[in-house]
């Protein structure tokens, strides 16, 4: 069943898996709505801005909706017709360009989610309905086809509609707070590639030019409604990384589920760190500075992504964006090693899941038999070659975490090398990189 995978944000709405023939159907079906996606648009762009007269920008602009409603058309339909999930896909461009205007203009909330939700609605009825009766009248069963395309699409209208509520109150919470809007300008415009101004830099008030580490702090989509201590958070996470002087800390937040930090690093990562930041942030659990978690951080589901130590301006750019790439990866992975990621663990995967489908490929030809070969003896291979390569290619460390004798070690290497036909050792990056892939990747 499609249910919730972090953040109780979905409901039970439809099988999660449907055959092998029902599937093929599907992903045709999405591949014609998706040919359809400029009709479809255009249907709905008329049809809401008769409902909705609020949906038109002054002037009757109805230009941000269309471009807004075309890319999720685009999107969705894709989606189906790829077989992937609404957990695969990001937001296009201009998902939440019109809805921020709509903010702007001081349209209600509730108008702006009817919108999404009476849209999934009207689409079913107007363009996916006909569809279907044209399956049935081939003689194909719909009915397992039609819940899960139901399944699969209202969940990504449901994933767009709180994107828009958390714009909605971050943008209610950037009205009492101008510094922090200033401040997330700022960011903005440099991450965008603007050299940054004097007034820029003194809004930050953080050394750009220095060393430095990003990262990214986010909760459940629907936690805004839970708590509002972000920032609390984010200041034991700067300080544990470091950043407890003036000037060595930086954080905007990105709605209200959502911060990004850059703190001050002259030194790599101790694990001690590492272990702190993970026990921070589980509820309930306390640190060695006796700091309970639970004081800062009563929300399941929360996430870091933290990122290498970078320098100067194209490092505060580039830092950032290999967070965010990882921050994607952690969020479409199937297991998670840890609710807190570094880029320098998740190396190249977290760049290749920003692609699902090219990550899949990637990590299936480095590792040919042994990412289709039948569990669990692939499993016990696959898990040994990643502690493994993990420990520097180590048979006796490999043997002690895995808790086996390292004739057992060596002899499931040798069993791997068989099967890849060459030595592990020569590619020992690719292949912890498509391991970890095969782990985070949905089946």
């Amino acid at each position: 069943m499609v249910g919730e995978r972090w953040g109780d944000i979905q409901a039970d709405l439809g099988p999660h898996t449907i055959g092998a023939a029902e599937a093929a159907t599907l992903c045709d079906l999405g591949q014609r709505l998706y040919e359809k996606a400029p009709q479809i648009t255009e249907g709905f762009v008329a049809w809401c801005a008769e409902l909705f007269p609020r949906v038109r920008l002054p002037g009757g602009d109805l230009g941000p909706l269309t471009n807004s409603v075309y890319d999720n058309m685009v999107t969705m339909w894709g989606m189906v017709a790829n077989g992937l999930t609404p957990e695969d896909v990001d937001p296009p461009p201009y998902a939440l360009l019109w809805p921020r205007k709509m903010i702007q203009a001081r349209v209600p909330l509730g108008t702006l989610m009817r919108v999404y939700y009476v849209g999934h609605a009207m689409i079913w009825h107007r363009w996916v309905q006909p569809e279907l009766t044209e399956l049935a009248a081939q003689g194909k069963d719909t009915t397992v086809i039609a819940a899960r395309l139901h399944s699969l699409t209202f969940t990504y209208l449901d994933l767009a509609a709180l994107r828009v509520a958390e714009q909605y109150y971050a943008a209610q919470q950037e009205l009492t707070n101008p510094s922090s809007r200033v401040r997330r300008g700022a960011v903005q415009d440099i991450l965008a590639g603007a050299q940054p101004s004097a007034a820029a830099r003194k809004a930050l008030n953080f050394s750009i030019d220095g060393v430095h580490r990003a990262w990214i702090l986010w909760l459940p989509p629907t936690a805004h409604e839970q708590w509002r201590g972000l920032s609390a958070l984010a200041e034991r996470i700067h300080n544990l990384l470091g950043g407890t002087r003036y000037g060595e800390a930086l954080t905007v937040e990105d709605g209200l589920t959502e911060m990004w930090g850059w703190t001050a690093a002259t030194t790599e990562i101790d694990p001690a760190v590492l272990t702190k930041l993970r026990s921070l942030l589980v509820p309930g659990t306390a640190d060695s500075d006796g700091i309970n978690s639970a004081q800062v951080n009563p929300v399941r589901g929360i996430r870091l992504a933290l990122g290498a130590r970078c320098t100067g301006l194209s490092g505060f750019r580039d830092g950032h964006e290999e967070v965010r790439s990882l921050r994607t990866a952690m969020d479409r992975a199937r297991v998670l090693p840890a609710n807190v990621v570094t880029t320098n663990e998740a190396g190249l995967a977290a760049v290749l899941m920003s692609d699902p489908q090219s990550a899949r490929r990637f990590a299936l030809r480095r590792l040919g038999p042994l990412a289709t070969a039948t569990p669990p003896a692939a499993e016990s291979l696959r898990s040994t070659l990643h502690v493994f390569l993990a420990n520097s290619g180590s048979y006796q460390r490999t043997a002690d975490q895995l808790g086996i004798h390292r004739n057992t070690v060596l002899n499931r290497i040798q069993r791997c090398e068989a099967e890849l036909g060459y030595s592990v050792r020569s590619a020992e990056q690719d292949l912890l990189a498509a391991l970890l892939i095969l782990d985070w990747l949905p089946k």
